[in-house]
C-alpha cells in the first residue's frame, strides 16, 4: 500500500498541475478568440465558469501540498492519498471539459493541445486505482474502521 501512497500522490499532484496549465492555454486562446465583436473573455458565463475552475484547482492543490509535508514527515496516508487521486483526477477531466468547450470546435483538433489534454484525461481515473477502486478503499476506511498498516 505504501507503493499506492506515492503513485496516488503523485497522480493528484500530476492532475493539478495539467489542470492548472489547461486553463491557462485556456485563457490565453479566450484574450484571442473574438465572437461577436469581442474577445469571449469578455462572456459572463465563460468568466465565471473559469473563476470557479480556478478555485477548485487552487483547493486541490492546497490538499496536495499538504499531503506532500505530511507523506515527508513519514505518515502513512493510505486514505488521504486515494481522495486525492479521486477528486484531483476527477477535476482534471471536469477542467478538460469545460475548456475544450470554451475552445468549441477548435478544442478537437489535433494542432490545439486542448485535443490532446481531453484525451488524456481520463487516464488519470483508470491507472494507479480506479475511481471505483478508490471509493471502495476510502469506504472502508471511513465507514468499516479499516486501517492499513505501514510495514516500514
Amino acid at each position: 500500500m505504501m507503493h499506492f501512497v506515492s503513485e496516488r500522490l503523485s497522480m493528484a499532484l500530476g492532475s493539478v498541475i495539467s489542470s492548472e496549465h489547461a486553463l491557462t492555454l485556456t485563457l490565453q486562446y479566450m484574450r484571442e478568440r473574438e465572437a461577436f465583436g469581442r474577445s469571449i473573455n469578455k462572456f459572463q458565463v465563460l468568466r465565471h465558469r473559469v473563476a470557479q475552475l480556478a478555485t477548485e484547482i487552487e483547493a486541490n492543490k492546497a490538499f496536495v501540498y499538504s499531503l506532500y509535508q505530511r507523506f515527508e514527515q513519514g505518515e502513512y496516508l493510505v486514505k488521504e492519498a486515494s481522495m486525492a487521486k479521486l477528486v484531483c483526477t476527477q477535476l482534471a477531466d471536469k477542467v478538460a471539459t469545460q475548456c475544450l468547450q470554451m475552445y468549441g470546435g477548435y478544442g478537437y483538433m489535433e494542432s490545439y493541445p486542448m485535443a490532446r489534454f481531453f484525451r488524456d484525461s481520463r487516464l488519470g481515473q483508470i491507472g494507479g486505482g480506479t475511481s471505483e477502486i478508490l471509493c471502495e478503499i476510502i469506504a472502508k476506511m471511513v465507514i468499516d474502521d479499516k486501517s492499513y498498516r505501514s510495514k516500514y
